[in-house]
This record gives C-alpha cells, structure tokens and sequence, in this order.
C-alpha cells in the first residue's frame, strides 16, 4: 500500500513541472512581427500572404515556438 502512495506522490510531483509553462498569444498587429512581400488585412483579422516570396519575421526567446496557419 505504501508503494502505491509513493508511486501516486511521484506522478503527481512531476506533473506539477509540466503545469508551469503557460501559452502567450501574440496578435498579428504585433510591431515586432515584420512581413514582407505582398501583405493583406482584410477587415483587420488576420494577415494573408499573397505571393510566394512573401516572409514574416519573428524573434523570441525560448525553446519553442508555435503558429496557426490557415
């Protein structure tokens, strides 16, 4: 029986580290975010890339990054 606590105090110890991190969405508007190439904003939603030079530039400090893309 004590096995089991000790196993259960373990798991949740080391879920604990996991709920530590925390998501931050950056809007599209943001200045530090630099597009390039031919850009739309239709209705200030969302930016579209429209051409197959077109870039986005960002920096960040981290280990990983995400994006939604449509």
């Amino acid at each position: 029986m004590i096995k089991i606590y000790k196993l259960l105090g373990l798991l949740l110890f080391g879920l604990m580290g996991c709920v530590g991190q925390n998501e931050v969405f950056i809007d599209f508007t943001h200045p530090e975010i630099q597009y390039s190439g031919r850009i739309a904003t239709p209705k200030n939603k969302a930016a579209e890339l429209h051409w197959s030079g077109t870039s986005v530039k960002v920096q960040f400090e981290g280990t990983s990054i995400q994006a939604l893309l449509q």
